[in-house]
């Protein structure tokens, strides 16, 4: 069954190559989606901010321009619009740890940006027909993901650079992102919702954490016990008085 994270009503997919500008804003995609994710309503047209991050730190977006974002570009972009992340760089060495971990987390509303090292492993998990066939190997790419089956081991992306003749989100087998070589993964937490704290796992608990409710019935059941308590009590007072009162006529 595939399980996916509750995205906006008017979320909107960002194709990286529209317009016919630079063919490598990947990056600059996937933000886009990001702040549609993060802040929805914010930005009235996605494809328009993923041309103005672009612009802002690779410089014209225009075809011959092959420059792209880097990590620490990407993270300051996330800085400066606010948006919650956690980085899971701990995890990538550990692939069961990490897939529980992004299983979890989109669980919970979370999604994932992610970046592999080798975009011709990436397929589509349907067929096995490759996404990117105008590359045979090398090549960074950056997906963000959105889901997953927890029946048929794959993850649902939004895959900026996917033909647009492929379902969004496309589903993609874990195996194969493996294979691309994973090198980032930034989890992106949802509107209104604070960063966990440091450490905090989603395997292992829920973020946020429940609110404590007030169980009425329980309380009154408590109450009505420790009403009957405190007549028994009494009455076991009253029989001990009256023992020493018998005891004392005795003597």
């Amino acid at each position: 069954m595939d399980i996916s994270t509750k995205l906006p009503e008017d979320f909107q997919y960002v194709y990286q190559f529209a317009n016919g500008e630079s063919q490598y804003r990947c990056v600059a995609a996937v933000l886009a989606m990001i702040g549609e994710f993060a802040f929805p309503g914010k930005w009235q047209s996605p494809a328009e901010l993923m041309h103005q991050i672009y612009e802002h730190y690779a410089g014209p977006d225009i075809p011959s321009n092959t420059d792209g974002l880097t990590k620490e570009q990407c993270l300051d972009w996330l800085n400066t619009n606010h948006v919650g992340f956690i980085d899971l760089q701990d995890l990538i060495g550990d692939a069961n740890a990490l897939r529980e971990e992004l299983e979890a987390q989109n669980k919970q509303g979370v999604v994932q940006l992610i970046t592999v090292a080798d975009e011709s492993q990436l397929r589509y998990a349907k067929n096995g027909e490759k996404l990117h066939n105008w590359v045979d190997v090398g090549l960074h790419h950056c997906i963000l993901r959105v889901g997953f089956s927890d029946s048929d081991g794959y993850g649902l992306y939004m895959e900026p650079a996917a033909s647009l003749a492929f379902p969004h989100p496309v589903p993609i087998m874990w195996d194969d992102i493996a294979k691309a070589g994973v090198m980032t993964i930034l989890s992106i937490m949802p509107h209104g919702v604070a960063v966990p704290p440091a450490g905090f796992r989603f395997s292992q608990g829920t973020w946020p954490k429940p609110k404590a409710t007030f169980d009425v019935a329980k309380a009154e059941s408590t109450v009505s016990a420790m009403a009957q308590a405190a007549v028994a009590l009494q009455q076991a007072a009253a029989a001990l008085i009256s023992d020493l009162d018998a005891l004392k006529e005795e003597v």
